[in-house]
């Protein structure tokens, strides 16, 4: 529960940045794709793919809560 906090509390991505730009690169290449630049570049999908996540779970959390529970179930995820 402590790291759940922490997590909420932070604003450092979920995903860190060498491992998000690994995924990004291997996409790329597997679409034929130059995918050189600048690391800045690789911001934009990172903030986008975290901001997704989190609103995920907070739909989902919704879910629970109205059914009345604190856990979450894989039904909340079908439900939303």
């Amino acid at each position: 529960m402590r790291k759940m906090y922490q997590l909420q509390t932070t604003t450092h991505f979920l995903v860190s940045m060498s491992a998000f730009e690994r995924v990004v690169r291997e996409i790329a290449r597997d679409i034929r794709y130059d995918a050189r630049g600048e690391p800045e570049a690789i911001l934009a999908p990172q903030h986008a793919a975290g901001l997704y996540l989190v609103e995920n779970f907070q739909d989902v959390k919704r879910a629970a809560n109205h059914a009345g529970r604190i856990t979450l179930q894989e039904s909340d995820k079908s439900s939303t």
